[in-house]
């Protein structure tokens, strides 16, 4: 599945919907509709042109095109954009037309079917994350998160939706089942799905997890290994948050850092509009069914983290700033806060490939039947060793002995 084609095809169909119901309006305005019938004729165009919107756009110029994918990927540069509809986005053109004897420029679908599966998501899943613009202001590049980090987030929310139904299945089935919907997926298998590398797929996690905190992806504890349907399994446990707290969980911490760290952590400061924009979508939204959450969002708890942090940093500085001097005092409480508010970086660990885990297992399975064998071998020595004492004692006990495979000895003793 194609998901960063299925986002970026998402995305530049609503706001190509958007630019036409707003032309669409104008001209109901100056035609003389009154408000009702305009409102009227928005839902109906809503309903017959949902997903297909993208092909009836014309522009003028290519780089009139260039300029509405800009803005509709939040002002990215004009090289990104170039790069992602060459080569992100699948099976979708740039095509001159000409109209009434003027050229223009469309987009073209060629192959219309690579979209099928599209349609078959979540409507919220392929939702734009509005968050993730106001992060390219920052200076460090980790903090940025751009279609990769979101292609990831969208690959893992569908998962989990997926691994709610398979559960949801199995429990109408079997109210007794003692595995609960989790997420644990390797490296290797996510590089597989997203046709990445597994350093990309490292790298992306990395930067998703200064924001979502360090529950997000971690090695799991023995109470959710038990609770895996596989408990055998070695990967890593994913613990997202609802869908509904993205947004919020990272305008926080860039909110927090900007205003603790100052202007020189910033790329471009931001406009008055822009963070109004910041304030109101650090709210968490409401719960809502179509956001699907179930138990497996409740073991991140990165929200209520970022709830207090302010309160925590202000406790911080205070002492700091009694103690530090004025010169040293900027560089370290840049750094101080990047790591307190985003976590510090962890230390990468090695990946354990299946031959050697395999290996592992073999290992232990082996040692553990060594043992066993040792045990076996000392109950039978202490059967042997009552068996020649009771002879010794009476020649009662030459019943027991001959009945422990040791009359040869007792034989011989007595013999002699």
């Amino acid at each position: 599945m194609d998901i960063t084609s299925f986002i970026l095809r998402s995305d530049l169909e609503k706001a190509a919907f958007e630019k036409r119901k707003k032309s669409l309006v104008a001209r109901l305005k100056k035609s003389g509709y009154d408000d009702d019938s305009i409102n009227a004729k928005v839902k109906t165009f809503r309903e017959e042109e949902n997903h297909h919107n993208l092909e009836k756009l014309s522009f003028s110029s290519k780089e009139e095109l260039l300029n509405f994918v800009r803005k509709v990927f939040g002002d990215i540069s004009r090289k990104v954009a170039v790069r992602l509809l060459e080569e992100k986005l699948a099976y979708v053109e740039v095509v001159p037309v000409k109209e009434d004897g003027a050229k223009t420029w469309r987009f073209v679908i060629t192959k219309k079917s690579h979209y099928r599966r599209m349609f078959n998501l979540p409507k919220y899943i392929l939702s734009s994350i509005e968050s993730f613009k106001f992060t390219q202001n920052l200076v460090d590049s980790e903090l940025r998160l751009g279609v990769p980090e979101r292609t990831m987030l969208v690959y893992l929310e569908n998962k989990r939706n997926i691994m709610n139904f398979v559960w949801t299945q199995a429990y109408k089935k079997d109210s007794t089942i003692k595995w609960k919907p989790c997420l644990y997926i390797s490296h290797a298998t996510m590089a597989y799905d997203l046709g990445w590398t597994v350093d990309q797929v490292r790298y992306t996690l990395k930067k998703l997890s200064y924001y979502f905190g360090k529950d997000f992806f971690r090695e799991p504890t023995p109470e959710e290994k038990l609770a895996r349907k596989d408990p055998r399994s070695w990967n890593f446990q994913i613990n997202l948050p609802p869908f509904r707290e993205w947004n919020a969980i990272i305008l926080r911490k860039v909110r927090l850092f900007v205003r603790h760290s100052g202007r020189s952590v910033l790329r471009k400061e931001y406009t008055k509009e822009e963070y109004k924009e910041m304030c109101k979508l650090s709210r968490k939204k409401r719960r809502n069914k179509a956001y699907q959450e179930n138990s497996s969002n409740e073991d991140n708890k990165e929200y209520d983290r970022t709830v207090s942090l302010g309160r925590r940093i202000r406790e911080s500085c205070s002492c700091i700033s009694k103690i530090m001097k004025r010169g040293k005092k900027r560089e370290f409480l840049k750094k101080y806060f990047r790591d307190f508010i985003f976590g510090k970086p962890k230390k990468e660990k090695k990946y354990v490939p299946y031959p050697i885990a395999f290996e592992y297992w073999r290992k232990k399975r082996a040692s553990a039947k060594e043992n066993d064998d040792k045990k076996k071998k000392n109950m039978r020595k202490e059967k042997f060793f009552y068996g020649t004492e009771s002879c010794q004692k009476s020649n009662v006990g030459l019943f027991y002995a001959t009945t422990y495979g040791n009359y040869k000895r007792i034989i011989l003793k007595n013999m002699a």
